[in-house]
């Protein structure tokens, strides 16, 4: 795996916070989780069989892991990142943050009996604790993110409309019987459309969001050095192309128009990118 695709992984799984950030939130909430279990000098976690926190603890964990998912899930919903929209995506991220909890107690275990001179074995009882704690801490590190370090975009609303206008821009410029040269005003406005929402994805907080505004600028400065009949051949799917430079911008334009259904929490504007589609 190349370092730029490992980078581009890295920076979808922490949803665009620098790994370091990541490193000190680990860092924090596992100083937090694991300095708590101190209850006793002589032991790790010192506990009679009897006491409610056995039973109270992996009854949390189950709410962290089932909080991890859903944390995960409304983080990649608001993002601009068309890679997160996919269905599978966030709930495989969670799983992520749920193993770093995991092997982050586990280590602080093994540490501990080393410093102590305690068996490293476990039972049954310890493990389920184990395991649950390890599921509140890796909540803990995607909850620290989500608090502290993503910027959720606050203008999800204004996207909605602009590629909602795109679509239906596309549409008039298709169904229209008039000829290239008389929708001038039609190109000019899906242009505009374009660029505007380029402007929002700007503020994304992943880097692939930032990418699809950077495309869509470089397609709409290609676009307007075009006159309308070659314009047409790019945005209307019934013209087939003849040059290499405009089948390449319409293979664009597809693809930037994908790219912005996938991102799209509307169902409407995604059923009607579908139709279209078929």
């Amino acid at each position: 795996m190349t370092n730029s695709k490992f980078s581009r992984l890295l920076s979808l799984f922490t949803y665009g916070v620098l790994p370091r950030r990541l490193l000190i939130a680990i860092i924090l909430e596992g100083l937090f989780v694991l300095g708590s279990l101190q209850f006793a000098a002589s032991g790790f976690i010192k506990i009679s069989p009897r006491s409610p926190f056995l039973t109270l603890i992996p009854i949390f964990g189950v709410i962290a892991i089932l909080g991890t998912f859903f944390f995960s899930w409304r983080i990649a919903h608001t993002s601009y990142s068309p890679f997160l929209h996919q269905r599978y995506v966030p709930p495989f991220i969670a799983s992520g943050y749920i193993m770093i909890g995991l092997v982050g107690t586990g280590i602080g275990y093994l540490l501990h009996t080393f410093l102590m001179n305690t068996s490293v074995v476990v039972g049954l009882d310890e493990a389920v604790l184990g395991v649950s704690i390890g599921s509140i801490f890796g909540f803990l590190i995607l909850l620290f993110l989500d608090r502290v370090e993503i910027d959720t975009p606050r203008n999800r609303v204004d996207l909605e409309n602009e590629i909602r206008s795109i679509q239906s821009l596309r549409s008039n410029i298709e169904d229209s019987s008039k000829a290239p040269i008389k929708q001038t005003g039609n190109f000019e406005s899906l242009v505009d459309s374009i660029e505007e929402c380029a402007d929002i994805l700007d503020e994304s907080f992943t880097e692939e969001g930032r990418q699809l505004s950077r495309n869509m600028k470089d397609w709409t400065e290609a676009f307007r050095t075009y006159p309308e009949i070659p314009q047409a051949e790019i945005i209307d799917r019934s013209r087939s192309p003849q040059q290499q430079e405009l089948r390449r911008l319409a293979n664009d334009f597809e693809s930037i128009i994908s790219r912005l259904q996938r991102i799209s929490n509307n169902e409407e504007t995604r059923i009607s990118n579908g139709c279209m589609a078929t």
